[in-house]
């Protein structure tokens, strides 16, 4: 990490994003089990069949409530050695898809944030701010949404994970 990038990521969630989504680009390829982990996901959600969905509410949701840890250097590091490190990760990948990320749990939370967009402006437009600014790093930095939702997925089980080592 530079100076720079020390002054700089408090103030932009993007920067976290992106060196956690570089460390899980070098992880995909090196280590089976996050190229497995990356296929469980995408098969997980396209599973589903969300269309819109995925990208329109879940992913707003859910930078929604990561930008913030994103944006603090602390929380990028903690992330980033949990990944490297923990290896519990592919055994909590799984209780949070079978839980967290239960297809009747995921329908039920974008049926509530649909509904919470449209009977509350602050919602509404934190959601719209959300999908505007993962349009923007997905049109600036190339990843797909599907990655980027990899990422986001991967986040969260890193920090459950890291809840559970720091209790």
């Amino acid at each position: 990490m530079t100076t720079t990038d020390f002054f700089l990521l408090p103030l932009d969630p993007t920067r976290g994003l992106r060196r956690i989504s570089d460390d899980l680009d070098g992880l995909v390829v090196s280590d089976p089990r996050f190229r497995d982990a990356k296929t469980h996901i995408e098969r997980h959600f396209r599973g589903m069949g969300l269309g819109a969905d995925f990208d329109d509410c879940l992913l707003p949701a859910l930078w929604v409530q990561l930008r913030e840890r994103l944006s603090n250097e602390h929380d990028v590091q903690a992330i980033r050695q949990v990944l490297a490190t923990d290896g519990t990760f592919s055994k909590s990948l799984e209780v949070a898809l079978d839980t967290r990320f239960a297809p009747d749990v995921t329908r039920r939370a974008i049926q509530e944030i649909g509904a919470l967009t449209e009977t509350d402006s602050t919602v509404s437009r934190q959601v719209q701010d959300a999908r505007d600014e993962l349009n923007q790093i997905s049109t600036t930095y190339g990843p797909a949404k599907i990655i980027i939702g990899f990422c986001l997925v991967v986040i969260v089980v890193a920090l459950a994970i890291i809840i559970v080592l720091t209790s």
